[in-house]
């Protein structure tokens, strides 16, 4: 969660390492086609790649703490990145950001093999 917090995360729109060593800094999600800076925003809420994951971890999140459903998007964000998260919800995050960081390399990943198979 610090990671996501600070920018020093695996995103392409964070101050990542990666992205502090790219000349290029190139911001785009690599795992959708929307050709959208990749934040922490899109990767939780908005990319088409984590849709299934995103639906079991709202879900989750509605049913483990209710006034989540109550949230828009914005306010969920700020929620989950908060000092005072309720620790519900900071259990489901933490597995959550796991599970996207996994699916994102795998996604980078499958393109890199693609990419080499042309």
């Amino acid at each position: 969660k610090y990671r996501f917090r600070s920018g020093c995360n695996i995103l392409q729109g964070s101050i990542s390492r990666r992205c502090r060593e790219s000349r290029t800094r190139n911001q785009r999600c690599p795992c959708c086609s929307l050709g959208v800076h990749e934040t922490v925003e899109h990767a939780l809420f908005e990319c088409p790649q984590h849709k299934e994951l995103r639906e079991v971890f709202l879900s989750l999140c509605a049913q483990k703490y209710p006034p989540f459903i109550l949230l828009d998007q914005k306010e969920r964000l700020l929620l989950l990145m908060a000092d005072d998260t309720p620790v519900v919800l900071s259990w489901l995050l933490y597995r959550y950001l796991m599970r996207i960081s996994a699916s994102r390399e795998s996604r980078l990943g499958d393109l890199a093999a693609q990419g080499e198979g042309s």
